[in-house]
Order: C-alpha cells, then structure tokens, then sequence
C-alpha cells in the first residue's frame, strides 16, 4: 500500500510536470502569436514609401535582406511544393524550374505567324500613309523627319512596355513568395470547385488572366527592336545624311535593348 502511494504521488506529481509544461508551451505559443500580430499590425501601418526609404537609406543592407528574403521564401515555397504534390524530398525543384524556363525560352525566340502578319501590316499602314504625306506636301525632308519621329517614339514606347511588364512580374513574384497556399493541391484533390478556384487565382496574377500576354508583350519588344536595328543598318545611308547623327539611332537602340534584356533575364 506504501509503495501504491508513493507510485501515485509519483504519477500525480508527473501530471503536473505536464500540465505545466503544457501550460508554459502555450503561453509561449500565445506570445509568439501576439508578437506575430503586432508585427503585422506594425507592417500595416507602415507607410507605403517606407520600403523605398529604407533603400536610399541603407542600400548595402536592403539588398543583402532581400537576397536572403528570396532564398528563406523560396525554400519555404520549395517545401510546400513537395507536400502539395506529394513529391519525395529529394525531388530538385531547381531542375523542374530550369526545364520549365527553357520551354519559355524556346517561346520566346520563336516568331509566331501573327507576329509577322501584323509586322506587315504595320509597315505596309505606314508606307501608304507617308507616301500620301509626301504627294500632298512634295517635300522629302517631312516624310524624313515624321520617319525619325516615328523611330524614336517606337523606342520610348518599347521602354515603357519593359517597364511596366517589369513591375508586373515583380508583383507576381512576391505574391508567389508570399501566398504559397495558391498551390495547395493537397487539400483539394476531391474538390473541382476548389482546384478551378485555385487555377483562377493563379491566372488573375496576370494581365486579363493570361500569362501568355507577358510572352506576347516579351516577344513584340524582341521582334521590334531587330526591326530597328535592321532600318539602321539597311538605311544607314539615307539616315547618316539626316539631321539627327547616326550615333543616337545606335546609342537609343543599344540602351533600349540592353533594358529589354535585363528585363527578359529578370
């Protein structure tokens, strides 16, 4: 009977060992939680140029953040991925995604037929209007110069494309990095409701839901920069004796496709 006693004094003793620990765990995890909250409390109430600040600021440390921000966030995505699918943990995410971009590469150099048509379309438009022009005015020197306008302004409107698909593809990227649940499969392999909910998600990241559009728009700035760079060069008589030098026409072309480049790489 002692012993019976002092085996339950024991056992109640041990109870309360893990009730306590128990209870200490969940202080914490409320700790956690709370300071979770006011962190979030905190970066709502931020101001949006408060990111910007923070670079001009301390440039050398916002890019050593954001270096390793990418590569905490990408293995957290990595893993989410594997338990989505279901896949091994020894499945290389980094080969899957080096095998998907060589496929959009291959897209990319690829001039579709449409491409082409409207590139025809476009030149043979502005011929049979400059040609008008010329006729009524009978000088050569306004086709000339509506010509050089024509050039740059294509220039400068390829700069802008570049641009906004650059701040588009940025703001897709932290959403990927931010909202892995976009590809939580696992909990919705029974339900097509859930799994069309999911793909229509995905896609609203795009311009009108189509991600082709950012191959389009890639392509057509591709496409038309070779279109400048052989005016230059097929022309380059008629456009050396104009009133602009032929150093800026290679100067506008080289930064306007050197930008696109950085873009397309990023």
């Amino acid at each position: 009977q002692e012993q019976s006693a002092k085996d339950a004094v024991v056992d109640v003793d041990d109870d309360d060992d893990e009730a306590s620990k128990q209870e200490m765990q969940k202080d914490t995890e409320d700790e956690d939680s709370g300071e979770d909250s006011d962190e979030a409390t905190e970066d709502e109430n931020e101001p949006w140029y408060s990111s910007w600040l923070d670079n001009i600021r301390h440039p050398t440390l916002m890019h050593t953040y954001n270096s390793l921000l990418i590569q905490v966030r990408f293995h957290e995505l990595r893993v989410h991925f594997l338990q989505s699918y279901n896949f091994p943990h020894d499945f290389r995410v980094s080969e899957y995604l080096v095998r998907c971009q060589l496929q959009v590469l291959i897209r990319l150099v690829t001039v579709s037929n449409i491409a082409w048509l409207l590139l025809t379309a476009f030149m043979n438009i502005l011929y049979y209007v400059l040609g008008i022009v010329g006729y009524k005015t009978e000088d050569a020197e306004v086709v000339g110069v509506s010509l050089i306008y024509i050039f740059f302004s294509g220039m400068l409107f390829f700069v802008v494309v570049a641009v906004i698909v650059y701040r588009r593809m940025n703001v897709i990227f932290r959403e990927i990095m931010e909202r892995p649940e976009l590809w939580d499969t696992t909990h919705a392999q029974d339900d097509e409701e859930r799994k069309e909910e999911l793909i229509r998600e995905q896609k609203n990241l795009f311009w009108a839901g189509s991600p082709k559009l950012v191959i389009a728009a890639i392509q057509f700035m591709q496409f038309g920069y070779a279109v400048a760079l052989s005016v230059v060069i097929v022309f380059w008589d008629q456009i050396d004796d104009g009133d602009v030098a032929m150093i800026w026409y290679w100067v506008i072309v080289g930064f306007c496709y050197a930008l696109y480049v950085a873009v397309a790489g990023h």
